[in-house]
């Protein structure tokens, strides 16, 4: 999901797709990673769904992302002990109904709560 970094946190967010965003946007998705240890970091990570935030520079040809920094994060959603698709269904369809209020937080850096909101749900 696409989200125009130009909208103002806490109004209805408007989510552009792929094809069509230019500009700067914040990039929110979900996906499913097999845990084991993290090189860059040395932690271990556990198997499940992780939710992703990255600002993302799109023009008609290409995106540009940078993947280490303040503004790039992954937030642990959900334990899996194997791929669901069910389940990664499920947690974007809570990331799109709640996309208003976790653009809102991730914006103003509130990464705590962001935490506690994308931890809270589970399927």
């Amino acid at each position: 999901m696409y989200i125009s970094t130009k909208e103002t946190p806490g109004s209805e967010v408007k989510v552009t797709d792929r094809r069509e965003a230019i500009g700067e946007f914040a990039k929110i998705y979900t996906s499913y990673q097999l845990g084991g240890t993290n090189y860059f970091n040395g932690k271990n990570e556990n198997r499940g769904i992780y939710v992703h935030f990255q600002i993302s520079h799109c023009d008609e040809h290409s995106e540009r992302t940078m993947l280490m920094g303040g503004d790039s994060f992954k937030i642990f959603h959900k334990a899996l002990n194997r791929k669901s698709q069910k389940s990664i269904n499920e947690a974007d369809a809570f990331i799109f109904e709640n996309k208003d209020e976790i653009y809102k937080l991730y914006r103003e850096n509130k990464r705590d709560e962001l935490i506690d909101l994308i931890q809270s749900v589970h399927f």
